[in-house]
């Protein structure tokens, strides 16, 4: 890399421009947020890849936000909903997820799955929600690999369990 400015965008599905990222020596230097009638709806600036990270929604709203070093999230990321209440918290080492985890549906708001990571792995106990959100799951992981007994719910009442071994399901369901 020469030091070129170096630009990576997305659309939305009518192809009007969403965002432009632009780098510089591999690094993030601003984030142009559109909006639906590409409009100019923030930029944010960056120095060598540092700083805060938004995403943004139509209504100019901060949907994400998190800081970043050298291109990295780090710390943690707060999402929002629409109205800017704080829906939850993740936390990051070098870009990895690390410590508490939680994943929200984008829709109906609810926790799909809960637990604790270290480096991007589950560790310990997660739960969740499947899916389709007709079962409730519980299962164990060591460092990322699933071990133990895996529990489905059905309306609060054990539904199916399956164990596991390095990931693996093993013997009789």
């Amino acid at each position: 890399d020469n030091g070129d400015i170096v630009k990576s965008t997305q659309y939305f599905p009518d192809g009007n421009l969403k965002m432009e990222f632009l780098y510089k020596n591999k690094l993030l230097s601003t984030i142009k947020t559109y909006d639906n009638q590409n409009k100019i709806l923030k930029e944010d600036h960056f120095n060598e890849g540092n700083g805060i990270l938004k995403y943004y929604f139509l209504n100019g709203n901060v949907k994400a936000q998190g800081k970043i070093i050298a291109n990295d999230y780090c710390d943690s990321v707060v999402l929002y909903d629409f109205d800017g209440k704080e829906i939850t918290k993740n936390y990051f080492v070098s870009g990895l997820f690390n410590g508490n985890y939680e994943e929200i549906d984008p829709v109906f708001g609810y926790v799909t799955q809960a637990g604790n990571t270290i480096l991007n792995n589950f560790d310990g106990k997660v739960k969740g929600i499947s899916t389709l959100g007709i079962f409730n799951f519980e299962e164990n992981h060591e460092f990322g690999s699933l071990e133990g007994e895996r529990k489905f719910f059905f309306n609060d009442k054990l539904y199916s369990s399956h164990f596991f071994i390095n990931g693996n399901r093993n013997g009789i369901s």
